[in-house]
């Protein structure tokens, strides 16, 4: 996903004009099959009979997608999940520009594209639009058959409905396939996280100078698959080691599978930065991260994440 700051505010860019360009085509497209159909002038007794089989044609038409839209159920849950996302970032950005200084023309900006993200939201919705579709294909011909006052209107009001819902149905489909190829292009970042501590959920105790061993935990948070290439430095005043070769040298890459997380305790640290330790000058390690897909296709590397030793608690504690 492509975003950016711009004065002092979140901001997102992503297919929104092709997406309303495809809600004015279709307006406009409702509204001439209504005037081509002339209003209620055209449920006349002569054109009647052409009710059932508009309506079933409409039936059949969104029965085209009930298997596209039913197969595709996790492709649109990814769309939804990337939309929650920055719709999180879109208000908590609107959260602290409101609170702070800041130009009222940009906040009223602000909040307006905030709110067509949310109209985005509710409107592009397959299978919403299915049913619908199919439920209102069915009271038409309920009210073909019936014996009913006003049965000309309510039949004029359920096709026009229904063609709306049945365009909106393609409008949808259309709008999660463009997103998710413009997501698939600029949103690469892996949700991969790697640190280091004394302990881990489910491990037990590894001090530093008692032990000489460090816990190294990386995770795979995505219904994806990853290598990642971790490198490993070791800092303290004017020395630096950097680890050469293996898992923490950045020549082994790590498998990460969907949502897998791996604990391991086998950093090598050299005797000498467990004397510095020792002797209570700052510990200082630096993690460099860089993740590659299964084609080893570079994704992302990421900025590098450092922890400092702390002697009297036996613990890393993250530093910026």
């Amino acid at each position: 996903m492509k975003s950016n700051k711009k004065k002092g505010g979140y901001t997102i860019e992503w297919p929104f004009n092709l997406m309303s360009l495809l809600f004015v085509i279709e307006i406009f497209l409702v509204g001439g099959i209504f005037f081509f159909m002339g209003g209620l002038n055209f449920f006349n007794q002569n054109n009647l009979s052409s009710i059932p089989i508009i309506s079933l044609g409409l039936l059949t038409f969104v029965s085209i997608f009930f298997a596209f839209v039913s197969k595709e159920e996790e492709f649109e849950k990814a769309f939804r999940e990337v939309i929650k996302k920055h719709e999180n970032k879109f208000q908590e950005e609107l959260e602290k520009n409101s609170k702070e200084k800041v130009n009222p023309k940009f906040l009223k900006d602000f909040q307006r594209r905030y709110n067509s993200f949310k109209t985005y939201k509710n409107l592009v919705n397959s299978v919403l639009w299915l049913y619908i579709s199919i439920f209102l294909g069915l009271i038409t011909l309920l009210v073909y058959f019936a014996d009913m006052q006003f049965k000309l209107i309510f039949l004029s009001a359920m096709i026009h409905l229904q063609i709306l819902s049945a365009f909106l149905l393609i409008t949808s489909i259309i709008s999660v396939y463009l997103a998710n190829i413009f997501f698939k292009k600029s949103d690469k970042i892996p949700l991969v996280e790697c640190k280091i501590g004394s302990i881990l959920p489910g491990t037990v105790v590894y001090d530093l100078i008692d032990s000489g061993k460090i816990w190294f935990q990386i995770s795979n948070k995505e219904n994806k698959k990853y290598k990642a290439y971790i490198s490993i430095e070791f800092i303290s005043e004017n020395y630096h080691e950097q680890i050469v070769g293996g898992y923490y040298g950045g020549r082994k890459e790590w498998n990460l599978n969907a949502f897998a997380s791996i604990h391991a305790p086998g950093i090598p640290i050299s005797s000498k930065i467990i004397e510095m330790a020792k002797k209570g000058k700052k510990i200082e390690v630096k993690i460099d991260c860089t993740i590659k897909g299964e084609n080893n296709n570079l994704i992302e590397k990421k900025l590098p994440v450092k922890y400092i030793y702390n002697k009297e608690t036996k613990s890393w504690c993250f530093t910026p």
